[in-house]
């Protein structure tokens, strides 16, 4: 790669996406770690579990692999895009996954559209699939190579816009 394309990594404070910054470095992207901030104050379960605070372990993350970290609150679109519509399809006898709307609106529907904004190439996440570029142009979702270990299901609702944008 001659010219360093750069590329947002939403980092949860977990090993999966602190792997993939670290495997991005490796192929020689220019990286920055992301967090989202979705409630009201993380801090709080955080004592509870006598544990840091989410975005605290990623912001540690990023600065010990040497990479820009941004803080990104969007607490309000949780709020509404995820735990409503959770309440809700609950409420109606319905068992929700709350990832399946919080990964295209949430995390690609805002952070990514954050990232390419700030003149990101690519958007990605620790989560465990594979993306493959047809011929035709278009972005094809496939599972992990770990059966086990498949999160694309997760993924499954994100558009092919999203998909072209991320690694």
């Amino acid at each position: 790669m001659d010219v360093k394309q750069h590329v947002f990594v939403a980092m949860s404070g977990g090993v999966d996406s602190a792997v993939a910054v670290a495997k991005l470095l490796e192929q020689g992207y220019a990286v920055t770690g992301i967090h989202m901030q979705t409630w009201k104050d993380p801090k709080w379960q955080a004592v509870i579990e006598d544990l840091p605070a989410p975005e605290e372990l990623a912001e540690t993350t990023a600065n010990a692999l040497g990479i820009p970290f941004v803080l990104l609150d969007i607490r309000e679109a949780f709020y509404q895009s995820v735990v409503q519509k959770f309440l809700h399809e609950y409420l109606s006898g319905r068992t929700p996954n709350p990832c399946l709307f919080c990964n295209p609106q949430v995390k690609w529907g805002i952070l990514q559209a954050y990232a390419l904004a700030q003149g990101a190439n690519y958007f990605a996440t620790g989560h465990y699939a594979r993306i493959e570029q047809l011929s035709s142009g278009k972005v094809r979702l496939l599972r992990g190579v770990d059966r086990f270990k498949d999160q694309s299901y997760v993924l499954s609702l994100l558009s092919q816009s999203q998909l072209s944008h991320s690694l």
